[in-house]
């Protein structure tokens, strides 16, 4: 399964663009062009780095980040974008279960 090609936060429609492979992370949040993912990683990193950029645009378009320095962001991003792929990983039924009543 591919991830999808926007994500939609908020009024703002994110592209997310695969094959970024010269840059040094794994994936980027720029505000004015979307998201960037490498695309040679397995799907599970693939999935939680999307999960991180996401938070990261969230942070964004809720403006989130302007309280926050950059190291601090980071870390709130990676923990709970670790933590949300661990969950969902160990509780599918939970996953299907916000995935179907939030629609």
């Amino acid at each position: 399964m591919k991830p999808p090609k926007t994500v939609d936060i908020g009024p703002t429609r994110y592209k997310v663009v695969m094959g970024a492979e010269d840059m040094p992370a794994r994936g980027y949040f720029r505000t004015y062009d979307g998201i960037e993912l490498r695309s040679k990683m397995p799907k599970d990193m693939e999935a939680e780095v999307l999960l991180h950029e996401v938070l990261h645009a969230i942070m964004y378009t809720f403006n989130e980040y302007m309280n926050l320095k950059k190291k601090d962001e980071e870390r709130i991003v990676s923990n709970l974008s670790t933590s949300l792929a661990t969950v969902f990983r160990q509780n599918p039924k939970l996953l299907k279960y916000l995935t179907e009543t939030l629609r």
